[in-house]
């Protein structure tokens, strides 16, 4: 496969995790998270109703609504930075994909000690460093 082809592969890789990390949150988390205000302020909200009814009677884990879309935008903010940085050294490229997970592993702890408001989770914090530990082991 070519640079450009792998290129490809690797955004659409990046979309498609950001995708469903969104869906997530949109089909399966309450209304008052930002994602479904601004779904409701679009006037998109009845594109979705049917799907919200659906997931209500078929309700995933709790580890899948609350987690998992962590896991997967830190995947995707990985994915997309090493699509888009390929004229960076390593130690750029991994400067630059370090900065959501560790964002995000940063929020998780102020939540915890209560600094910022939200729900502490220590899996939230796995997930944000997994892809981010994937991909330093990829890269070197």
């Amino acid at each position: 496969m070519n640079d450009r082809s792998l290129h490809h592969c690797y955004v659409a890789a990046g979309v498609f995790m950001l995708m469903i990390g969104g869906m997530v949150y949109l089909l399966c988390r309450p209304n008052t998270v930002l994602v479904n205000h601004v779904v409701s302020v679009m006037r998109l909200d009845d594109l979705f109703v049917d799907m919200r009814q659906w997931m209500q009677l078929h309700p995933m884990s709790n580890l899948l609504v609350y987690c998992l879309p962590a896991g997967l935008w830190a995947a995707s903010y990985v994915t997309l930075v090493h699509a888009f940085s390929s004229r960076l050294t390593k130690t750029e490229r991994l400067i630059f994909a370090s900065m959501m997970p560790l964002a995000g592993i940063v929020s998780e702890l102020l939540q915890g000690v209560g600094f910022i408001p939200g729900t502490f989770d220590p899996i939230d914090i796995v997930c944000y460093a997994t892809p981010y530990l994937l991909y330093m082991m990829v890269l070197l």
